[in-house]
């Protein structure tokens, strides 16, 4: 057994402190030392944090010029490349910008044809077979999505080092009917599920977020499947409940996440229950069809983003923070097995949390069994919660204690730490030698 093994993380987003994919790759690996990661990423993000100090990036423009020129371009960036002085590792503006924003949308045809570019384009280029081989990596952590050219990419590097896969999955892709009603939808999943059952062969251990999804990934996996909840530390800003004031939400809009947080905002602008008026959003959301909604007539006083300095002190400050997620079928889809990331700083944040979301997904159903949240089923029963809650201390404190627990219980960093540094341990313990 290798007892420091070298992780190459393979990934859309780069590490980060701000963005939600990036902060919990950060927060999930940080266990490992820094000169024993190495990420190779898809997004044109830059390197902002040095959890990590050895990147290797190549975006979708690298792989599209690619096509024609049969030339490869990508970026290495090194320890003294790490832009820590900004906060946010987007870099795309302008005419990139709205391509991002407009791929987000991801249609089959959308899926099909990034795959088709990933596959048609030049990405193995003799500079990054020389960066992989210069870094010798032990065991591959693959931050597995919904397009299947990563797990192309995932498939072929571990081959050709003879290395094994650990699949990180944050999100349900597998399961999930969305597009499945056309035949590029159709086409799409099959193709995805063709290379999850290849790089199947590759895999030592499954790492998932919530319970739901170790038990249904055991359809699809054989491998040892472990539930890794996003760790969170103690609010050290946490005010008293007599100090705290007003109702906020922290996080991504996207997953239409803005049209149940525009219902909660309605029933408060109508209710005008006094220091409750509005909704305080903090978000880097860019869509701006998205943005355009967040306005105190909706019963939402946009923030802009905040730092990841700042989420606990907002958090800390206020007297509810809210979990949303959305009703439509097309939302489930996605969030029927995830755990938000912003959930445990939610739990360590000493305010009462108000959920609100279908009951039969993940991250409500958590909540409501442990009873660390207030959990609504109709948007209308905001106002009279808050009413009631406001009036009876002892019972906001029960739900914040619960919180705390749970909190204490599953996302707690130094028992995390130790479960993944085992799995990684575990995994890398010998060459794969599964033929191809």
């Amino acid at each position: 057994m290798n007892d420091n093994p070298r992780i190459l993380v393979i990934s859309h987003n780069v590490f980060s402190k701000s963005t939600a994919m990036g902060k919990t790759m950060s927060s999930m690996l940080s266990c490992v030392p820094p000169e024993n990661l190495a990420q190779l990423y898809f997004h044109s993000e830059v390197p902002t944090t040095d959890v990590c100090k050895n990147y290797f990036r190549i975006t979708d423009q690298n792989v599209l010029n690619s096509i024609v020129t049969r030339r490869t371009n990508y970026t290495v960036f090194g320890e003294q490349d790490i832009r820590s002085d900004v906060s946010s590792p987007r870099t795309d503006k302008g005419a990139v910008a709205k391509i991002y924003q407009f791929s987000r949308r991801r249609t089959p045809w959308i899926y099909n044809a990034r795959n088709l570019m990933w596959k048609m384009g030049k990405w193995n280029s003799e500079a990054l077979i020389k960066w992989l081989k210069d870094f010798s990596p032990d065991v591959i952590f693959f931050a597995s999505g919904d397009y299947a050219f990563s797990y192309q990419v995932t498939y072929s590097i571990s081959v050709m080092l003879q290395i094994p896969v650990i699949i990180w999955c944050c999100d349900d892709y597998y399961f999930s009917k969305r597009g499945m009603n056309t035949p590029g939808g159709r086409y799409c999943h099959r193709n995805l599920m063709k290379w999850v059952s290849r790089i199947s062969d590759r895999t030592k251990s499954v790492v998932v977020i919530s319970d739901r999804m170790k038990r249904d990934y055991s359809e699809i996996f054989s491998q040892p499947i472990y539930t890794i909840r996003i760790s969170a530390p103690k609010n050290q800003t946490a005010l008293p409940v007599e100090c705290r004031s007003g109702i906020v939400y922290v996080g991504s809009l996207g997953i239409n996440r803005i049209t149940p947080l525009m219902e909660l905002g309605r029933q408060l602008k109508t209710a005008n229950i006094s220091g409750f008026e509005c909704i305080d959003v903090y978000s880097g959301d860019r869509n701006e069809h998205t943005i355009s909604l967040l306005t105190e007539d909706n019963g939402l006083r946009f923030h802009g983003s905040a730092s990841a300095e700042k989420v606990p002190e907002i958090l800390g400050a206020a007297k509810y923070v809210l979990h949303v997620e959305a009703f439509d079928e097309n939302s489930k889809g996605r969030t029927g097995y995830s755990l938000s990331t912003k959930i445990g700083e939610c739990l360590q944040s000493g305010a009462c949390i108000i959920a609100y979301g279908p009951s039969d997904i993940s991250s409500i159903e958590y909540l409501r069994e442990s009873r660390a949240a207030v959990v609504l089923s109709d948007a209308e029963e905001l106002p009279a919660v808050l009413q009631k809650m406001n009036g009876r201390t002892y019972e906001y404190l029960k739900y914040v204690n619960c919180a705390y627990e749970l909190a204490e219980s599953n996302h707690n960093k130094e028992v995390n730490d130790a479960q993944m540094i085992q799995i990684i341990k575990d995994s890398s313990c010998g060459r794969n030698t599964n033929e191809t």
